[in-house]
């Protein structure tokens, strides 16, 4: 009978015999929602002593549950064998038993239609009855079962008011027999504890299946046969495995509560295959019934497909003769119901209606099995794995299966996502996953079906707000209300109202899309930000709420409920990134706020820097999970990813824009226009080429040309003969002190520059015009890949890791094929263009071994033809993940660099020479002339092993320095006379160590770093190089950036240089200039030093006393000298002076 017949049926009975309302009544808020409730006459209240009459047909868990919640509802229990004058009575039978409950029932006038309203099951009446002002209770099942199932109503009934409850009937079924969740995922399976709690929730909610199959649980698949072990060592516990005693607990919980612990056994293709596969199975039952098991299943998802005939009816036969051996040994005449096993459970190889190959072969899989049992129940997940629930798709598998069919939901499942989490209603929940079709909506009525469970999140206590809302729509489908299921089940998991409250308003931000209402706020910030006049108020007042919130839920973590700690554990990495977010962005919208930067905003600008870059990084927010089953699981981690549609952007926008224009110019970013002159044109950056265009006019001593951010080894440059001596001079240098006239193009392209300059040396001003054609350098060009032609093995791509991750230069993503390696798979990328390579480096990952035994790095010219590389610091050209050439650059993934044959190739691959067969392989990255690009490049900030610090120079406030060792050295390149140097530190990091300067040559400590915005004052040094900040142990300073603040006073001094003519071997004479002063050192001695003009014009001629050391004034009356310097030994030596 369908709903509206029931209803009327009892609406006929009601108008003859006026025992019930005419209309259905909400007269108590339950959930799952009954069916029918009809309020009755008056308001009665529980008496203290309640007085419970029980038929004989009622088995002992559901009499302990009506105990129990009396109990907790402070009420006494006695039981009785008839009704006590002055007590509440609360009778609990069997209808149609003609005991107590059911006779009480015909003279009460409790209608009997539900009991046979066809296609429901647990179907049972509750009727509560007030005489005199006190409450009694009827609950009548269909069996014990049913019964049970009434009691979680009454329990809901007396949490409201136990002392004014108005009388009602309620006629109550559910739409789908089994009712639960399949611990199936690809995960951490639950903890025992998780495991009982959900249970005893599942309980409270009507449903009654606890199917159990997960997949990291050796025991379930890779050693089926096996029984648990008696103990396990707290690795595996972590692991989820589970020991004979953990067993037995679950069980106990799981008679307690009636929700059927189905174990499943998962026997692969020995299913098929093996001869002795029911005589296995039976073994592994039976050693699971002794652990209190009394429901099994079989999972053969994800083996091979049977199509043949034989294969086929094989399957079935052994479907069938293992029910049967199932009844033949438990469910023998005169076993308790205690003792007897239910009927099987099973999941079939094609349990996606897409993994048929053909309808054809769907059709025949399907119709072999109708020939088993009818009463097995056999799940399909709909035409997609991630389907949701619908008629059609039950229709499918019906209709050549010749019955109802179970589904398996993979709602809400994370184990494809598995930084997610999906607190939010269901629908809400439908657009955040990943697989599920955004629009998707759960049909009114279901038709075909024989339960619903629910493969869940790995997160078993967080999945209890969609699975209260599974347990409402496969209770009562008609009834379903997405968002107000959704709004009721926060009290349901949380007792502590302000919990509850808390939990519902952060479930928004939890998940991965957050709400609108952030975004229209963070829109309405950015354009108050952009104009200068940030109005962070309402983000703060926002912010606010969202961090109370968070502490609501944090302070679970020490709850005296179970429950409450048990979620706190799978909600922390979300809830305390969350938390994280807000406090670093609160703090990033008050640093806005400043013009300038101060100590204290700095130091709290870092913290909030800091926070920030803690959220993918810092162990507390990561969400772990187990890959695979079997032999083949291993750990994988994934940063959580609350709030990453609004926030998180809003987040990167604040740390990329806040204090960012103060910074902004602090350093070069490509090459400028470098003179002292009036010029008419500019500097044009074209590609990788420089020129400048314009007419100037030159007097003595004034320069034109070009500045690049660093020293850099230049591919090419453009000097015409017209701008060379007698006309002018071109100088270069690498350092901005010392410098070298141009004369050979060669050599100047082997040094690394960054300031070319023509200067005018003569005493008379001289014009030139400069183009393109006449004076311009070119900029090494990086090695370049066409990413669009890297090819990768042939097989399905594994969870969207694609070839594109192994040239995006991002250290944290892989490819990976969806199968094992094989023998000469090969990872191919080619070049843009044919390029000489010195170098190759290999990101291979390291989770779960999944590398080759030997590889091989190749190069060719033509794709045809390969040549080997060999590893760089050997002689060997295999590559074995246990090298020590291998470094290791996180726990995921290592690299390994080879040497080049500086061959001009145009592929380079990575080829599997000796594949490991038994794993997968996840491939980083592939990188060409890494290191040969990078020498073309003199850093400005280096570590002590010479190697590049990049942070400290690249004008973004939020990069920081990671752990240079022992040392960092910043070279001062520029020729800009500096007043002083700003370094920018998180003070904290920074204990101990000193700062030094590097001045003529020399180092000299001048203090501690101390300050999180230190000045360096340049003003006692005339001939500084670089800064060096050293210290002691492993724990380095965290430097964000270095400012060069120049001297507005001091004009850059250009071309003063020492260049030695003509010299005398054995000298070792060192000529400097210092200060205005040429500085000459012998340990011949010093007889004589002449200095003159170009022209031989002397100026001064200073005669020694045979001293090793002088120091002259240098007459500025030239812009170019000669310095003739004569030993006590008669022999000479002769410089020029290039004057500034």
């Amino acid at each position: 009978m369908n709903k509206k017949n029931l209803l009327t049926g009892i609406l006929s009975v009601a108008l003859l015999g006026n025992s019930l309302t005419a209309t259905a009544d909400n007269v108590y808020t339950i959930y799952p929602i009954p069916q029918e409730q009809h309020a009755g006459t008056g308001t009665g209240a529980f008496t203290q002593e309640v007085n419970v009459i029980v038929e004989n047909g009622i088995d002992e868990a559901t009499i302990n549950r009506l105990k129990d919640i009396l109990k907790a509802n402070g009420l006494t229990v006695t039981l009785g064998n008839q009704a006590a004058e002055n007590l509440t009575n609360i009778y609990l039978g069997i209808n149609g038993s003609e005991d107590v409950a059911d006779k009480i029932a015909a003279k009460w006038g409790l209608q009997r239609e539900v009991f046979v309203a066809e296609g429901k099951y647990d179907r049972h009446s509750l009727m509560l009855k007030v005489e005199n002002g006190v409450a009694n209770v009827l609950v009548l099942g269909e069996n014990t079962d049913a019964a049970f199932f009434g009691l979680a109503s009454l329990e809901q009934m007396l949490e409201v008011d136990k002392t004014a409850m108005p009388a009602v009937s309620i006629y109550d079924y559910a739409d789908q027999k089994s009712r639960g969740i399949v611990e199936g995922y690809y995960g951490y399976p639950y903890s025992v504890s998780v495991k009982k709690d959900l249970m005893r929730f599942m309980m409270r909610y009507k449903m009654n299946t606890y199917l159990y199959g997960a997949k990291s649980d050796p025991y379930h698949s890779e050693k089926w046969k096996e029984d648990y072990p008696a103990s396990i060592t707290e690795e595996q516990k972590k692991n989820g495995w589970l020991s004979q005693e953990m067993v037995s607990d679950v069980t106990q919980v799981s008679h307690d509560t009636k929700v059927n612990f189905i174990w499943a056994i998962h026997p692969g293709n020995d299913f098929l295959y093996s001869t002795t596969v029911i005589n296995d199975i039976m073994g592994k039952f039976d050693k699971m019934y002794r652990h209190g098991v009394r429901q099994f299943a079989v999972f053969v998802d994800d083996v091979s497909v049977p199509s043949s005939d034989a294969d086929l009816n094989t399957n079935a036969q052994r479907l069938t003769a293992l029910q049967k051996a199932l009844e033949n040994k438990y469910n023998q005449i005169g076993a308790l119901a205690s003792d007897t096993v239910r009927p099987l459970h099973f999941v079939p190889q094609i349990y996606c209606s897409s993994f048929a190959p053909s309808v054809e072969v769907r059709q025949k899989f399907f119709r072999a099995l109708s020939s088993t049992p009818s009463y097995i129940t056999i799940y399909t997940t709909g035409a997609g794995v991630w389907s949701v629930p619908n008629s059609n798709d039950l229709a499918t598998v019906k209709n050549d299966l010749g019955r109802n069919v179970g589904w398996w939901w993979n709602y809400p499942c994370n184990d494809n996502a598995d930084g997610q989490i999906y607190p939010s209603d269901t629908y809400s929940n439908f657009y955040d996953m990943p697989a599920v079709n955004n629009n998707a909506t759960l049909p009114n009525s279901l038709e075909n079906g024989l339960g619903i469970v629910s493969n869940p999140m790995q997160q078993g206590e967080i999945s209890k707000t969609p699975l209260f809302s599974v347990a409402n729509y496969a209770w009562n489908t008609d009834a379903f209300d997405n968002k107000n299921s959704w709004e009721a089940s926060f009290n349901a998991i949380l007792k502590d109202e302000n919990a509850a409250s808390a939990y519902r308003y952060l479930s928004q931000y939890l998940r991965y899309n957050d709400p609108e209402v952030l975004n229209s706020l963070i829109t309405a910030y950015k354009s108050s930000f952009t104009t200068n006049k940030p109005q962070p108020e309402q983000l703060l007042e926002l912010f606010n709420v969202i961090s109370e919130k968070c502490d609501i839920l944090i302070a679970l973590k020490n709850s005296e409920t179970e429950s409450d700690r048990l979620l706190y554990n799978d909600l922390a990495p979300w809830l305390l990134k969350l938390k994280a977010m807000v406090v670093a962005t609160k703090g990033l919208l008050t640093s806005a706020m400043e013009k300038e930067i101060t100590e204290e905003v700095w130091k709290n600008y870092v913290a909030s820097i800091q926070t920030v870059s803690s959220l993918d990084k810092d162990e507390q927010f990561k969400a772990y999970a187990l890959e695979g089953m079997g032999s083949g699981v291993s750990v994988s981690v994934r940063p959580s990813q609350p709030s990453q549609k609004y926030f998180l952007p809003f987040i990167n926008y604040m740390k990329e824009n806040v204090l960012s224009d103060i910074f902004k110019g602090s350093h070069q970013a490509k090459t400028a226009m470098f003179t002292n002159a009036n010029v008419n044109g500019n500097i044009y950056n074209v590609g990788y080429k420089c020129y400048i265009r314009a007419t100037v006019t030159l007097e003595s001593g004034q320069y034109i040309g070009m500045e690049l951010p660093q020293p850099t080894q230049l591919a090419n440059v453009t000097v015409a003969d017209t701008l060379l001596w007698p006309n002018f001079e071109v100088v270069y240098s690498g350092d901005g002190k010392n410098w070298n006239s141009y004369n050979n193009k060669e050599i100047f392209l082997s040094n690394h520059v960054n300031y070319i300059c023509i200067k005018n040396n003569s005493e008379k001003p001289r014009s030139l015009r400069l183009v393109q054609g006449n004076f311009s350098i070119t900029l090494p060009e990086e090695t370049k890949i066409n990413t669009n032609l890297t090819t990768i093995p042939n097989g399905d791509i594994w969870s969207g890791h694609n070839k594109s991750y192994i040239t995006d230069g991002d250290y944290t993503t892989f490819a990976c094929l969806n199968r094992n390696q094989q023998q000469n798979d090969a990872y191919t990328v080619k070049l843009s263009s044919p390029t000489v390579v010195g170098d190759v480096r290999i990101c291979m990952g390291t989770v779960n071994g999944d590398y080759m035994q030997i590889g091989r790095v190749e190069t060719s010219a033509d794709g045809k033809t390969w040549k080997p590389l060999k590893v760089k610091g050997s002689t060997s050209i295999d590559f074995r993940m246990n090298l020590p050439q291998v470094i290791k650059y996180s726990d995921e993934m290592s690299y390994c660099d080879f040497n080049g044959t500086n061959e001009t190739v145009q592929y380079v691959r990575l080829r599997l020479h000796s594949a490991n067969t038994n794993k997968w392989l996840r491939l980083y990255e592939i990188e060409v002339n890494r290191q040969t690009d990078a020498d073309k490049y003199r850093p400005i900030c280096v570590d002590a092993d010479n190697k590049a610090i990049t942070e400290v120079v690249d004008e973004l406030p939020y990069t920081a320095t990671i752990s240079p060792v022992s040392s960092l050295t910043y070279h001062l390149f520029r020729v800009h006379p500096l007043s002083k140097i700003i370094i920018y530190q998180d003070a904290s990091s920074s204990v101990g160590a000193t700062l030094s300067i590097c001045n003529a040559g020399e180092w000299k400590e001048i203090g501690l770093l101390k300050n999180y915005s230190q000045e360096v004052d340049l003003s006692d040094f005339n001939d500084y190089s670089a800064l060096r900040i050293s210290w002691e142990g492993d724990i380095a300073p965290t430097i964000y950036e270095i400012i060069e603040v120049v001297d507005e006073n001091k004009k850059p001094q250009v071309a003063t240089r020492i260049e030695e003519i003509t010299s005398n071997e054995g000298n070792n004479i060192h000529v400097v200039i210092v200060d205005k002063n040429v500085s000459i050192t012998s340990a011949k001695g010093i007889q004589n030093v002449q200095i003159c003009t170009i022209e031989g014009k002397n100026l001064i001629t200073y005669k020694n006393k045979g001293t090793n050391h002088i120091s002259l004034p240098i007459p500025y009356k030239s812009n170019l000298l000669l310095l003739n310097v004569t030993l006590c030994d008669g022999s000479k030596n002769s410089y020029k002076i290039y004057m500034k």
